[in-house]
């Protein structure tokens, strides 16, 4: 077992379950526009790659072959700010992995494409007990996962070395930023996407719950 020290987390699908609230966000958007709404379920997978892709999912798609997103994104961005917060929780014993993480000194960070101030509002305030290393979002010009650009921010700040990495997130789009990275990654199968989604990736761990992953990190 390696010993690592800096710990890298998603966000969505990872240490918060947010599907209730980013559904209804795009739900009352289409809605606005009279187009067809979806079921919360079939946000699973329209997310993973940001808010404006998840428009680009959920629009009917002669609609963006004719007009483009960037009008519903805006849109997306205003409705999310207000519905950010509907069902929103923190997965079963992520709480208690997060102490058992931060007693034994790892340090800790968050790599999201979510959307920058809502990740480090949510970080704020679901999230405030901890320290982070760094809180990352979807910051304006900046590539987002699946590109590295993220991962190599928070490893320069914390001074480590890529081989003293985890990176721990529930989709393909994590997987493919650890391996882009140059990290090893630890796939969590309480979140947005299952196991068979992720089929041809290279994974180093498969984690079935928090205390599993506590449990690795001695």
């Amino acid at each position: 077992m390696k010993q690592y020290k800096l710990i890298i987390f998603d966000l969505d699908g990872t240490l918060l379950n947010s599907i209730e609230g980013i559904g209804t966000a795009m739900n009352v958007v289409l809605d606005k526009y009279g187009y067809p709404q979806h079921s919360i379920d079939k946000y699973y997978y329209f997310v993973g790659n940001g808010l404006k892709k998840l428009a680009e999912r959920a629009l009917p798609a002669e609609v963006v072959d004719k007009e483009g997103v960037e009008e519903y994104y805006r849109e997306l961005k205003i409705s999310y700010d207000i519905h950010y917060s509907v069902g929103l929780k923190l997965y079963p014993g992520i709480a208690e992995l997060l102490d058992h993480l931060s007693d034994r000194g790892y340090l800790l960070a968050i790599n999201s494409n979510k959307i920058d101030h809502m990740v480090r509002k949510i970080a704020r305030d679901y999230y405030g007990k901890w320290k982070w290393q760094a809180v990352i979002g979807d910051r304006e010009g900046i590539p987002i996962k699946p590109n590295r650009i993220g991962v190599d921010e928070i490893i320069a700040g914390a001074g480590v070395k890529r081989t003293e990495v985890l990176y721990v997130g529930d989709s393909e789009v994590d997987m493919q930023t650890a391996h882009n990275a140059e990290v090893d990654v630890a796939f969590v199968t309480w979140g947005f996407r299952k196991l068979e989604d992720i089929a041809g990736q290279k994974v180093n761990y498969i984690i079935d719950s928090p205390q599993q992953l506590a449990e690795l990190l001695i």
